[in-house]
């Protein structure tokens, strides 16, 4: 009896905690998805390949992380200021979430006997680095909303889903990291004012951020709808 009411207990406490971070369980379980499927192609293949895809689903991480830490920081009446900061770290390493997508162009070099487990693969890792990207996003809402109210969240939102498209852009075409915004920003600001300028590049930078946030919107709007219907107790 007693052992069964510590597996009562445990299991109570486990799923009441899972149900007050459903989207930060369900990115740790995409993630670990993720990584089991590249560690079976590695013992599939004999060698260990595509290692890029930990290290970018490491960085997507990054922004959950510091989402989570504004979150529980805000609910502790830390100062705007302190609030601020982990907030700008965030919103650095945001792109690096939704950066995953880019990776595709590397199932040109896979022979078509592993073309369609690679695919599947890639795609586990890139919806991954977008669920904990958008659920980074839906958390800072929470912070934003709680301090200045539901207009300026809003409005957060949607500037942060434009510079995210512009991070991948940076990242995937102009070949810079989210850390360069602190290491070097006079020379990342001059490459990207540089594209602006270019008639036919400036297009296509616009082109790709306006139909990227596009589609990281949609995506977050989906899954802000879906986080609000009610879950049946009979699962948590």
């Amino acid at each position: 009896m007693k052992v069964q009411r510590l597996v009562a207990n445990f299991s109570r406490i486990f799923f009441q905690y899972v149900r007050r971070n459903m989207l930060f369980c369900l990115s740790a379980v995409a993630s670990a998805s993720s990584i089991a499927m590249i560690l079976v192609r590695s013992y599939y293949v004999g060698e260990l390949s595509h290692k890029f895809l930990i290290w970018n689903l490491f960085l997507a991480w990054v922004p959950l992380i510091f989402s989570k830490l504004c979150n529980f920081f805000e609910k502790r009446s830390f100062s705007n200021r302190e609030l601020f900061s982990l907030g700008f770290l965030w919103l650095i390493f945001l792109p690096n979430a939704p950066y995953i997508i880019t990776d595709f162009i590397h199932l040109h070099y896979i022979t078509h006997s592993q073309f369609y487990f690679d695919l599947l693969m890639f795609q586990f890792f890139a919806g991954s680095g977008i669920l904990a990207g958008l659920s980074s996003l839906i958390y800072m809402r929470e912070v934003i909303r709680n301090r200045l109210g539901e207009l300026p969240a809003r409005l957060g939102i949607v500037i942060s889903l434009l510079l995210c498209g512009l991070g991948v852009y940076i990242g995937r075409f102009l070949r810079w990291n989210s850390w360069d915004i602190l290491m070097n920003p006079t020379g990342l600001m001059i490459d990207v004012l540089q594209h602006l300028i270019t008639p036919g590049v400036c297009f296509k930078l616009f082109f790709f951020v306006g139909f990227f946030a596009l589609f990281l919107g949609i995506n977050y709007l989906l899954l802000s709808f879906l986080i609000r219907l009610p879950v049946r107790s009979s699962y948590f």
